[in-house]
Formats: structure tokens, C-alpha cells, sequence
């Protein structure tokens, strides 16, 4: 990041290029546990993996923004800006449906999985800085409003935005249920 701040009209501009990796997760109690702690817990039971959401985006950001302070008698204001070009070269999205459960077996003999799976992924992004495939725009804004000696006030929105992919993404999907009775050795020496 550079900045520059300008005595003048009491301010200051902003250039930045950022690596960002960005991973939203989200689900069911039960998931967490099972991939946290392992199945064990649920012996003759269910874990419920329904409604699980992943998402992972790893982008490129240049950044030009703006910052002004002004006063007020006994209070100060600041006022913020930025815009940003975005440039995606990796994106996936994992998302189950609403009957996704892992039944683990007494003894753990089997697993027994229902799935109901959604997978999207669009690694084929931009490969060079400026081309287009993979690119989008964000905002950032900033307000906050002060007594000098007592209190603030701020509003902060960050990242709000959009990407888009003009190469074809690849989905995957489907609904099934699978046992997995483990693998059999017949013996280790052979």
C-alpha cells in the first residue's frame, strides 16, 4: 500500500495492490465435529452434513481510494473511499443438500454415506494481470464521527463487489448412497 497524505485540504490518497484468499465456511454442528474430532463420536448414529457450504476465491486487488478528516468545533469527521479492480483466477463452491448424513456402523464396520453434492469450480481465471477472465470490481467506504475527548462513532463496508468468469466453470453434482466396508488385506506379507 502507498499513501499520501496532503497538508492542504487535510486528506490523503491510497494505492494498493493486494493477494487476497478468501474462504467462507459454513454448516451443520455435526460436520464440524465429524471433521474436527472424527467419527467415533457417532458410532450407530448419524452425523447430519446437510446444508454445508464452502467457498474459496483467491484474487488479485489494485485499489485507488481517498480519506478527508474534517472538524467541527469539538467534533471531527472522516470520510473514506475506494474502488477496486479484482482479478479471480481461482474460485470454488462446495454446497450440500438438505439429506447429506454419515451413519458410522457399531465397531465401525461400515459407513454408510447419503449424499446430495454440489461442486463448482472455476480455476481457469486470469493469467496475466490485466486480462478479463476472472475480473470484477469492489468498493470499500468509511464514515466515523468523534468527540475529540469522548466517544466514536464509525461505519465501515468492505469488499462489496462482484467477479465474473467468461471461460467455461466446471460443474459437478449428484445424489447417492454409498457404503464403505473398508479394505481388505488378505494378508500383509503377500
Amino acid at each position: 500500500n502507498y499513501r499520501h497524505y496532503f497538508r492542504k485540504w487535510d486528506g490523503a490518497v491510497t494505492v494498493g495492490w493486494h493477494h487476497r484468499e478468501m474462504r467462507d465456511i459454513s454448516g451443520p454442528k455435526d460436520a464440524f465435529e465429524t471433521v474436527f474430532y472424527g467419527n467415533a463420536r457417532f458410532e450407530n448414529d448419524t452425523a447430519n452434513f446437510s446444508n454445508f457450504h464452502f467457498q474459496n476465491f483467491m484474487y488479485n486487488q489494485l485499489s485507488l481510494g481517498f480519506s478527508k478528516q474534517v472538524d467541527y468545533g469539538k467534533y471531527q469527521m472522516q470520510f473514506g473511499a475506494s474502488a477496486s479492480f479484482l482479478q479471480c483466477f481461482n474460485n470454488q463452491y462446495i454446497k450440500t443438500g438438505s439429506n447429506t448424513w454419515l451413519y458410522t456402523a457399531p465397531d465401525g464396520e461400515y459407513l454408510g454415506i447419503n449424499y446430495d453434492l454440489t461442486f463448482n469450480t472455476a480455476k481457469e481465471g486470469a493469467v496475466k494481470f490485466f486480462q478479463m477472465n476472472g475480473a470484477g470490481a469492489s468498493a470499500d467506504l468509511h464514515f466515523a464521527i468523534s468527540n475529540k475527548d469522548n466517544w466514536k462513532v464509525s461505519l465501515d463496508i468492505a469488499d462489496i463487489g462482484y467477479m465474473t468468469f467468461r471461460k467455461n466453470p466446471v460443474n459437478y453434482s449428484g445424489a447417492k448412497y454409498v457404503e464403505f466396508h473398508g479394505i481388505v488385506i488378505p494378508d500383509l506379507f503377500d
